[in-house]
């Protein structure tokens, strides 16, 4: 009788993958609006976005998948995975009655209780940590691009440009071949002291 007891919240929770579809799923904001924890910059929001973080960084599921890789809302043990996490977070930390806790006074920014609203508290977290480990996935792969980005080489344009070598003693300018027009006119004659002497050896 007591397996058959345990066997209930995990078939319960099961059917919200049947009657929710992942592209309906509200979004973190509204969600934990719905659960009284919508309250920028309270102390008590805080602390529970920071255990949501925690709890998906730290946990592992049975087959071996960590919270924050939980992002498959289709896959069997994925599915499987999100009923643990959830499970071990509002049962066995007893997070449930710690963030939802049973007042004699109504508190009307957390009007949920967890004696009375388990089931629906349940179902909000599940997609609360599937949402986690989907905004986790897309954080930490906006980072690897980043630190893969400032790891690249500088461009070759940034580099200084190397001095070309002439250690040759080759003179690489471009010399002008400008035609000798001497004689070719009156106004352009030859001057034979200007031209150069015989060469040695050759006859008068």
């Amino acid at each position: 009788m007591a397996s058959l007891a345990r066997g209930k919240p995990r078939k319960f929770g099961e059917r919200i993958f049947k009657t929710s579809k992942a592209t309906s799923i509200s979004s973190l904001t509204d969600l934990r609006k719905e659960l009284g924890y919508g309250h920028p910059g309270q102390d008590q929001d805080i602390a529970f976005k920071r255990a949501i973080r925690h709890q998906i960084e730290q946990f592992k599921s049975t087959e071996g998948i960590p919270g924050y890789r939980l992002t498959k809302w289709t896959d069997s043990s994925h599915k499987r995975g999100l009923l643990e996490i959830t499970r071990d977070f509002l049962d066995t930390q007893g997070k449930g009655v710690e963030y939802w806790p049973d007042r004699c006074h109504l508190d009307t920014s957390r009007p949920l209780r967890y004696h009375k609203d388990s089931a629906k508290i349940h179902r909000l977290m599940i997609k609360v940590f599937w949402r986690t480990a989907k905004e986790y996935k897309r954080h930490k792969t906006s980072s690897v691009a980043a630190a893969q980005l400032l790891s690249q080489p500088t461009n070759t344009i940034d580099r200084p440009i190397k001095a070309q070598d002439n250690s040759d003693g080759t003179d690489h300018r471009v010399l002008h071949n400008t035609p000798d027009i001497r004689g070719q006119s009156a106004d352009n004659p030859i001057y034979l002291d200007d031209m150069p002497p015989f060469v040695q050896g050759v006859s008068e």
